[in-house]
């Protein structure tokens, strides 16, 4: 009776600790398996997270739509500085005593403004620019001087630049996004206005005209890009002209015609809009 109490004692507590062992383990199971999902949720989670990291690396600051080419439309207004400096050719006078002869230059000095127009095609950085453009000059130009040995008879003479008009063609590189520079050329027509005098023992006789020249036009210049379609351009550029004017004595005792011939240059700074 005894030993069947302590065998039935002895089973009791091995069933007890069995079952306290595997409500452990379950627990332990328990806590593994909440371990395990959140863990996997936090797994689960993070690519979300890469996900939106990812979108708000695409969606952050645009790059600026700085224009790095010379290309496209461009509009633009400029003012001049220009100087004109001429000679007198002398082409024919009846008593030949100063035919053929060059008189000493003279120069003027003034400003005037402008506009233009152009497109621009580019090809790897480098660019071609066919161009319009109108300008005015305030140029004009006093010379005086004697014409005859006797010293008895005086010249006065005029030029005055006032306006040209034309086309060129520009042939540049871009350097970079905000720096270029080209060669210019082309042909322009310019309008001047001639007076060629002569002041005889008789009176003053003078006569008046609006030649145009057509020549051509030779530059070179630079442009700074100061904004997305706004630049700055530095131009300089020169142009040989030839324009007549005459004179004619009272009684027409002696008929005078000569020749201008000289060189207008122009520097210009001007503003265009690339559109």
């Amino acid at each position: 009776m005894k030993l069947n109490s302590k065998l039935a004692l002895l089973f009791t507590i091995l069933f007890l600790g069995h079952k306290s062992a595997n409500a452990q383990t379950a627990k332990d199971c328990c806590q593994q398996a909440i371990i395990n999902s959140e863990s996997s949720s936090k797994e689960t989670k993070s690519p979300d997270k890469e996900i939106k990291t990812s979108d708000k690396e695409v969606k952050t600051p645009k790059a600026n739509k700085f224009r790095s080419k010379t290309q496209g439309h461009y509009l633009g207004i400029s003012v001049n500085a220009n100087q004109m400096t001429y000679h007198e050719e002398v082409d024919r006078d009846e008593f030949s005593q100063v035919l053929g002869k060059v008189k000493p230059s003279t120069t003027g000095y003034g400003f005037g403004g402008g506009l233009s127009y152009k497109y621009a095609i580019n090809f790897n950085n480098f660019f071609i620019a066919p161009s319009l453009f109108a300008e005015r000059f305030n140029n004009h130009v006093n010379a005086s001087s004697e014409i005859w040995q006797n010293k008895l008879n005086d010249q006065k003479t005029s030029l005055s630049a006032k306006y040209r008009y034309g086309a060129t063609t520009d042939f540049g590189y871009d350097f970079n996004k905000y720096f270029s520079s080209y060669v210019t050329g082309g042909y322009g027509i310019t309008s001047f206005r001639a007076e060629n005098g002569i002041s005889t023992s008789y009176r003053f006789q003078s006569s008046s005209k609006n030649p145009r020249d057509i020549s051509a036009i030779f530059g070179g210049g630079f442009i700074f890009r100061i904004s997305e379609s706004v630049s700055l351009n530095i131009e300089a550029n020169t142009q040989r002209f030839r324009v007549k004017a005459d004179a004619n004595v009272p009684l027409n005792t002696f008929n005078y015609k000569a020749h201008f011939s000289g060189r207008l240059n122009v520097v210009k700074l001007g503003l265009s809009y690339n559109f």
